[in-house]
């Protein structure tokens, strides 16, 4: 956390603030700006700055102790979640990486049995109705038609998907 008082040498505490906050490592310090100036446009000018809170002099101890151990326990907040929240968009590219292999997976095997069954029917029409194999051509037929049922809604939903 970072107590900035406005009037400083050199750079002012508007300045200041806006570096701390356009700095990767930084933006994410909890400034508070204090100034004799407690007009309603020094403070609105310390908040466009990125200040997260505006206190003014003479400070009042008991009111600075609280803002800060309020702002850095909204920063640990923040900070905790900010990361927890990371960790879960990860898993969640990760999972959806796993999915997107099944489903091509799943598209492959599709089109596998589309194969199988359109040789399986060619074959079939070219047998003698009394022949033995019919019955076992027949089976492999009846299988890949329910196998290709198990995979077309997935396929179907990937091939809808831009």
């Amino acid at each position: 956390l970072v107590l900035l008082d406005v009037m400083m040498p050199g750079m002012d505490g508007y300045q200041v603030a806006a570096k701390i906050k356009a700095g990767l490592a930084s933006k994410h310090i909890p400034i508070i700006m204090i100034s004799a100036m407690g007009d309603r446009e020094a403070r609105l000018r310390a908040f466009n700055a990125g200040a997260e809170d505006f206190l003014s002099k003479p400070v009042d101890g008991a009111e600075l102790r609280a803002q800060v151990r309020n702002l850095l326990r909204l920063k640990t907040h923040g900070d905790y979640h900010g990361k927890y929240g990371e960790v879960l968009e990860g898993e969640a590219v990760a999972h959806a990486a796993v999915l997107e292999e099944h489903a091509i997976t799943l598209q492959g095997i599709s089109t596998l049995l589309t194969v199988i069954l359109a040789h399986s029917n060619a074959v079939l029409e070219t047998l003698d109705p009394h022949d033995t194999r019919r019955a076992d051509l027949e089976q492999v037929i009846d299988a890949s038609a329910r196998a290709t049922t198990l995979t077309t809604p997935v396929v179907s939903e990937r091939l809808a998907t831009p």
